[in-house]
């Protein structure tokens, strides 16, 4: 900080109605130094009689910086008194460091995939050439995922982030960054993205029904149906928010549902229906295809399995049948049964040479 400073202006008494100028000027400082202002031992702050019309840095000595503001104060009677009747500007001087922690994290928008947050600043610790950045995880995440606001004005700063998944709970929080270095975290706040509705197409009872959307702003549904030139029409354009269900006349089609406020602004995301019969269970409509033609393999990968083993098995017999009928042929018949004379029952099995 700068080893001296001069407060210059008013040397004599004053009359109600002048203008007067204070000047303050510090010595060379490098960086620069911030000038503030205290009146009656509290943070002065521009008002109807006092300003600051003059804010200004010049080259020092060895490098350095002098700075120098000007007040001007309008005298007004009952103006500046106390209770001896004189009114002390104390100057004091901060070096610049890192700045403060965000004051705070603040939701703004809730969807299924993605938040909308809003930093609010802390002191910038002299330095506005500052930059935000905000950092979120879920609660099964040890690290934190960050993202650079892109932003260096002191006002509030808005950031999205998005790939998030629906029904997840968040943490979120920021800091602030100069050149001097990184600055302190802020306070984390937990935030939930939007639940992601559900829409199910009965088959049994001709039944499209769906969950209620999170937020109220959102206070109809709108249906559609698909062609078979795969464009959309608008079966019904708005039910009321607190209606789940919609009788269908073909069960057969695609149906899609999306979430609308009364004057017409919807969602840009709709919701496909999931095909479900009562008696068999759940099954997606769109993946009735890709069922069918996994039980078709399965029937063909067994019958081939069926008529490769019947194949084994027969060559397996046949084989059989063939050893023993050479077996046979290798006898010699050596006598006759003493009960039928026949020879047929009596035969070796000539020895091997």
């Amino acid at each position: 900080p700068a080893e001296s400073v001069t407060l210059s202006g008013i040397t004599n008494p004053v009359k109600e109605g002048e203008t007067k100028i204070l000047t303050c000027t510090t010595s060379t400082s490098n960086p620069a130094s911030q000038i503030s202002w205290l009146k009656d031992n509290n943070v002065w702050t521009d008002n109807t009689y006092e300003s600051i019309t003059s804010d200004v840095t010049r080259d020092g000595d060895y490098n350095g910086e002098i700075s120098e503001q000007q007040m001007t104060i309008s005298i007004q009677a009952e103006h500046n008194k106390n209770d001896i009747g004189n009114t002390t500007f104390i100057v004091t001087f901060n070096d610049k460091n890192v700045p403060d922690a965000p004051k705070s994290v603040v939701p703004i928008t809730r969807f299924y995939d993605s938040l909308v947050v809003t930093i609010i600043p802390g002191y910038d610790c002299g330095d506005a050439d500052t930059t935000y950045f905000v950092q979120y995880r879920t609660r099964r995440n040890a690290t934190f995922i960050e993202l650079n606001a892109d932003n260096s004005e002191t006002t509030n700063i808005t950031i999205e982030i998005l790939e998030l998944d629906p029904s997840t709970l968040y943490e979120c929080r920021a800091y602030a960054a100069n050149a001097i270095g990184l600055g302190p975290y802020s306070n984390a706040i937990i935030i939930r993205t939007l639940d992601e509705p559900i829409v199910e197409l009965d088959h049994d009872t001709t039944t499209l029904s769906w969950t209620r959307h999170e937020n109220e702003t959102y206070t109809c549904v709108k249906i559609e149906t698909r062609h078979v030139d795969v464009t959309w029409d608008v079966i019904v354009k708005c039910i009321d928010r607190n209606i789940l269900e919609y009788k269908v006349n073909d069960t057969n089609r695609e149906y899609r549902i999306t979430y609308c406020t009364a004057d017409g602004f919807c969602e840009n995301r709709d919701f496909f229906a999931l095909t479900r019969r009562t008696s068999n269970g759940s099954v997606c409509g769109s993946c009735s295809v890709g069922i069918i033609v996994g039980i078709l393999t399965t029937l063909l990968v067994t019958t081939i399995i069926s008529v490769v083993i019947s194949y084994v098995l027969h060559k397996r017999r046949l084989n059989e049948e063939k050893r023993r009928s050479d077996v046979v042929d290798d006898r010699d018949y050596t006598g006759l049964s003493e009960i039928t004379r026949d020879k047929d029952h009596t035969y070796e099995i000539p020895e091997k040479k």
